[in-house]
């Protein structure tokens, strides 16, 4: 995933890639300044096959940069979605 910081864009991207019976998602932010937005409570909601709803953190590994992976050991249809909160305020849904 190219950084989106380096396309002068503002908002919160994500990219979800399946390895196996695993899926990584990725989320890269940046402001309207073009900066990494740091230090944001990111978190992913994963309804699984069956409509189980997994809620958890994505951990910033990186400025502006947060990921998670998660097991997906069916071959069946996933949705995700995703929330960034920073200071209580909502930046991204």
């Amino acid at each position: 995933m190219q950084r989106k910081s380096q396309e002068h864009v503002e908002g919160c991207f994500g990219e979800i890639e399946r390895l196996d019976e695993t899926a990584r998602v990725v989320v890269d932010s940046v402001d309207v300044a073009g900066c990494y937005i740091n230090e944001a409570d990111a978190q992913l909601a994963l309804i699984r096959p069956g409509l189980e709803r997994e809620d958890t953190d994505l951990g910033q590994t990186a400025p502006g940069w947060s990921e998670r992976e998660c097991d997906t050991e069916k071959s069946e249809a996933y949705h995700s979605e995703r929330y960034q909160r920073r200071n209580d305020v909502a930046m991204f849904q």
